[in-house]
């Protein structure tokens, strides 16, 4: 009975129970139910917002130059110096002579073979310690010395300084060390005493430290929670293997900032390393990356979008190597450039050819596709780079042997002589017209294109202060000879060949300098069989005209390519430095630009100093439309504004005797760079923004024919020995 009653008490709780679990159950899967629903909206709400990347937390720090600066003493001079009036700088001078044990230091500067110098250099962003980088020198005011022609720098230190109020210029720590030659202007004109007082040393400084690149984390962002993501993201993307141990390229410091290490593949081009760094995903899955690398199909189809699209995929890795292969088939050239670059930087050869292809056929295209070959470094890059060489394009010619440089120094095509251990002769074996070459930025080197260039004849040269280079009409050989005070005389007899003649005087002794100004007056004289050429260099930040469609399909409108500030450091600016590479253009970056991206007042120096540019044949723009101020990018461009046609050019190469009008520089508030230099008796006024020029002749020389021949003259003749050789910059 007791158990019939035990049984009956738990019999209606275990049903309880039972309802109750079932319940639970119930509500249980109910609320996973609801949870998965939620899942899925939250995913699909995610999947529709724009991606957040690193830029968006971080700006970049230490992409602007520094200024370094010292005083120096130069010798060599042909009394040309003086003794400096008591100074500040005299005092320092003094201080570092004796440093250096010079104990008749009175007497040396009192001769007028020497003189005190100022100088200056400025520090790029990617230096390393150990490496060169270029110095300006010049006399301090109100100086009696009147030229540095031929004079050479002694060992000097660059430091930082600083004026503070009631403390005068205080020096911080020593960042290089220079020596050289100094390059000045040699020429004609009004300016030409100021011309002669400053002067340039390509390479002359080395580096004793290195500077950084980092990302400082923005105000509100800041943590080391973030900083210690944004170093793991970029760390995935951009790394290295040190011992088997793979290692990130982002290091945090701190809980604002990030330290970042330059990949090897953007030694040459850090300022794309930079942009690709900063579209680098903050937080995002792979389901969530795939889908943007569906949705960036289309963007990187649309030639307005390619460019953010390219760097994105970029910055995605290789992954989107089968998204960027699909723009290679595209018509628009533009949507070819950003795919082949970006698969060039990702080590995909698929878009080499294009690459080269483009570089011919596109002025405004042409720097990125030469350096992204350069980055690149694959067999097929070595000869793509040397068919480029055989282009008519001054800038094609010399742009592809810069890079192919860049990617392996002593390639038996390109490898030349170290001479008189401070500059390089290259004799390339290359086709068409014959050209040499001269640099005035960070390396000296003469490239001859084309292996038996001559000398025509007769010549009377002079390089430098003592020696002179000699030739009767009719003569089968050319005669250098070498007379100073002081020193044995020298004397040597070679052949015509423009290449014997520079190792023979770099034999004597010759520096840069005095090689520069014998090819420069030979030019001038009509000594040469093809041009001479001063830093024809790709430049970024040029106007390309893309076809607006419509049914006549001949509808053009203007749009930049890049800006001074994209420009691959594989190649100098020389037409303002413009932008940090901070400040990008909204097209371009995606990005809005950064208030901290303003020019240093020492970049604005650099461009004011540098103004001066390669000689650029493919596109001319007249008078009327370099006056005009710049266009809209979606506005159509008038009929000055178009690229000349096919029939245009023909027209153009046919009447070489008569040079286009020279172009009228804008004001100088306005945006764009107007270069202007006299070089062999030319003046040349370059729109940076395009790949023209526009030449008259000067006043004291007759234009030079294609061929190198001298056109007619108007009876004045060739311009005497040493006339010629202009490196002026107005």
């Amino acid at each position: 009975m007791e158990k019939g009653n035990v049984m009956n008490c738990w019999l209606p709780r275990m049903a309880c129970l039972g309802l109750l679990l079932f319940s639970g159950c119930s509500e249980l899967n109910l609320f996973r139910l609801q949870n998965a629903d939620k899942d899925k909206e939250e995913e699909k709400n995610d999947r529709s917002k724009e991606t957040v990347k690193v830029g968006d937390y971080a700006t970049v720090s230490g992409n602007t130059w520094i200024a370094v600066h010292g005083v120096g003493f130069v010798t060599g001079l042909n009394n040309t110096g003086e003794d400096p009036a008591p100074s500040v700088y005299r005092t320092q001078l003094e201080t570092e002579m004796k440093k250096r044990g010079i104990t008749n230091s009175k007497q040396q500067l009192e001769s007028p073979t020497t003189a005190l110098v100022l100088l200056t250099a400025y520090l790029p962003v990617d230096i390393r310690k150990g490496d060169s980088f270029d110095v300006e020198v010049r006399l301090p005011p109100n100086t009696e010395a009147t030229s540095l022609a031929g004079g050479w720098l002694l060992p000097a230190e660059l430091t930082e300084q600083a004026n503070i109020q009631g403390q005068g210029t205080l020096k911080g720590k020593i960042f290089g060390r220079c020596q050289g030659p100094i390059l000045v202007s040699i020429g004609k004109g009004e300016n030409q005493d100021g011309v002669l007082k400053r002067g340039r040393i390509l390479g002359g400084g080395r580096a004793l430290k290195e500077r950084s690149l980092g990302l400082n984390l923005r105000s509100e962002f800041q943590s080391v929670r973030n900083t210690s993501r944004i170093a793991t993201k970029i760390g995935a993307r951009f790394h290295f293997h040190d011992h088997g141990q793979k290692k990130s390229l982002a290091e945090a410091k701190n809980d604002q900032y990030v330290l970042l290490k330059v990949h090897p593949r953007y030694k040459e081009n850090y300022p794309r390393y930079l942009n690709v760094v900063k579209n680098i995903a903050f937080r995002e899955n792979d389901l969530q990356r795939r889908d943007r690398m569906e949705r960036l199909q289309d963007d990187l189809l649309n030639p307005e979008k390619s460019a953010l699209a390219a760097i994105q995929y970029e910055a995605i890795g290789t992954e989107s190597v089968p998204f960027l292969k699909k723009g290679l088939n595209d018509p628009s050239p533009e949507v070819r450039l950003y795919s082949a670059e970006a698969l060039a930087y990702l080590a995909n050869e698929s878009g080499a050819a294009e690459l080269a292809k483009l570089a011919k056929e596109e002025p405004a295209f042409r720097v990125y596709c030469v350096a992204a070959l350069a980055a690149l470094d694959e067999a097929v890059c070595y000869q793509l780079l040397r068919d480029l060489m055989d282009e008519p394009s001054a800038e094609t010619k010399y742009g592809a042997f810069r890079a192919m440089w860049t990617m392996d120094k002593d390639d038996p095509f390109i490898r030349g002589a170290f001479l008189n251990d401070h500059f390089y002769l290259h004799v390339i074996d290359t086709k068409g017209e014959p050209m040499i070459h001269l640099t005035r930025h960070k390396r000296p080197e003469i490239v001859l294109f084309g292996t038996e260039q001559k000398f025509r004849l007769p010549l009377a040269l002079t390089a430098g202060n003592f020696i002179n280079v000699n030739a009767q009409a009719g003569a089968e050989a050319i005669t250098l000879t070498r007379f100073e005070v002081g020193k044995p005389d020298q004397r040597r007899v070679v052949s015509p060949r423009v290449a014997d003649v520079i190792l023979a005087a770099a034999d004597m002794g010759a520096t840069y300098p005095d090689i520069a100004q014998l090819v420069t007056q030979a030019a001038s004289q009509y000594n040469v069989e093809g041009r001479v050429e001063l830093d024809a260099l790709p430049q970024a930040g040029r106007r390309y005209y893309r076809s607006a469609g419509g049914e006549k399909g001949d509808k053009k409108k203007g749009t930049k390519i890049g800006r001074p500030a994209t420009n691959p450091n594989l190649f100098p600016t020389l037409n303002g430095m413009g932008e940090t590479p901070e400040d990008l253009d909204e097209s371009e970056s995606g990005e809005t630009p950064s208030e901290s991206g303003s020019t240093p007042p020492v970049e604005a120096e650099i461009a004011a100093k540098d103004s001066g540019t390669a000689s650029l044949k493919d596109i001319r723009k007249n008078k009327k439309s370099a006056r005009k101020a710049e266009p809209e990018e979606d506005a159509e461009p008038s009929d000055e504004e178009l690229p000349p046609s096919k029939e245009t050019a023909k027209e153009t190469a046919k009447s070489k005797d008569s040079p286009p009008p020279q172009s009228a520089p804008p004001s100088q508030g306005g945006k764009k760079s107007w270069l202007s230099f006299n070089l062999f008796g030319k003046k040349k006024s370059v729109d940076p923004e395009t790949d023209g020029d526009s030449t008259s002749p000067a006043t004291d020389a007759a234009p030079v024919k294609g061929d190198g021949a001298p056109a007619k003259s108007d009876g004045k003749g060739p311009p005497t020995q040493g006339e010629g050789a202009n490196f002026q910059i107005e």
